[in-house]
This record gives C-alpha cells, structure tokens and sequence, in this order.
C-alpha cells in the first residue's frame, strides 16, 4: 500500500506495469524495509546476478567445462550490447533466460523434473512480463502446429507447454486479479 502511495503520488508513476515488478518490489520493501529510493537500485542488481548466474549453468551445460563457461560469462559481460542492456535494466534482459530455459526444457530435454521448473518459470512469466508470455504462448502453438503438420508427430513436450501456458494463465489471473489489466491491453 505505502509502495503505491509513494510510487504514483510522489514519484508520479501513473501506471501499473509491470505489476509482478511492483508487487515482488513491495515485498521486498515490507520484509526489509528499505525504502523506495534504495529498492530502485538494489533490485537490477539482484536480478542482473541471477541472469548471470543461470547463463554461467546453461555454458557449463553447453560447454561441459567450468572454465570455458567463466570465460564465456565474461565475454558475455564484455559485450557492449549486454552491458548497455543490463545498466538500463531493460526487460528483455533478464526475461531472456526464462524463455531460452523453457524452450530448452520442452523441445530438448523434456523429463518430469525439468517439466517442473518449467512450470516454475512459466509462473514467473505469466507474472512478471506479459507481452513475452504472449508471444511465448503463440510461438509454442506455431511450433506445435508446424511441427505436427510437418514431421506427421505429436509433440509431447510443446503440447505440454501450451496447456501449461493456458492453465498458469488461469491460476495467476485468479490469484492475482491486478494481473489481468495487462492482458486486456
């Protein structure tokens, strides 16, 4: 409630978007209770640390090496167009990863464990941005399509990702009802 008040009287903020954002910034600052000005800074660093992070695992995944992977993270920071996308904490940045985890997941390495993150990762999606969840759910139907239509198969594994697209859909509007706005527009 405070998080709101100050964000769109003080600060002017007259918009709600990305509410998952806002909310997991409001919680951040009723369990810490830092205040706005300090959640504006400390926030993109944390997620920047997790970008890093999960890309170091899938290089070492790729790579089957720790040291290519750390030399890989660090051309990975190196390049100007990273870097300037991290300092401007832009979306797609730390939305990429949860994109590439969930296609990995569905159209390589679909088991019952990874399908269980998946459906973690797909929570986070449905809640934090929604434009790259719709485009993720209308590229999985495509694939599905495409794939059927083409190779004269049923795909497990992007069949799974469109119910479970299309269910978390469901659950996180009914959860969280500020949600759906964002769908609307």
């Amino acid at each position: 409630d405070q998080f709101y008040e100050k964000s769109f009287g003080e600060e002017s903020l007259n918009f709600d978007y990305p509410f998952g954002l806002w909310f997991f910034g409001s919680i951040i600052m009723k369990m810490t209770g830092l205040d706005i000005f300090s959640i504006i800074y400390i926030l993109p660093v944390i997620l920047m640390v997790i970008f890093f992070f999960v890309y170091y695992i899938y290089a070492n995944e790729m790579l089957k090496s720790p040291i290519k992977s750390l030399f890989s993270l660090l051309f990975l920071i190196s390049m100007p167009i990273v870097a300037i996308g991290v300092l401007n904490y832009s979306t797609s940045k730390f939305v990429s990863f949860i994109i590439v985890a969930i296609l990995i997941i569905h159209i390589f390495r679909f088991n019952i464990k990874n399908y269980a993150l998946s459906l973690a990762l797909i929570f986070i999606l449905a809640f934090s941005h929604t434009g790259t969840y719709m485009f993720l759910l209308f590229f999985a139907i495509a694939y599905f399509l495409i794939y059927a239509l083409v190779c004269r198969k049923f795909e497990i594994g992007m069949y799974l990702l469109v119910t479970s697209l299309l269910f978390i859909y469901v659950f996180t509007v009914q959860m969280f009802p500020f949600i759906q706005p964002q769908y609307i527009d």
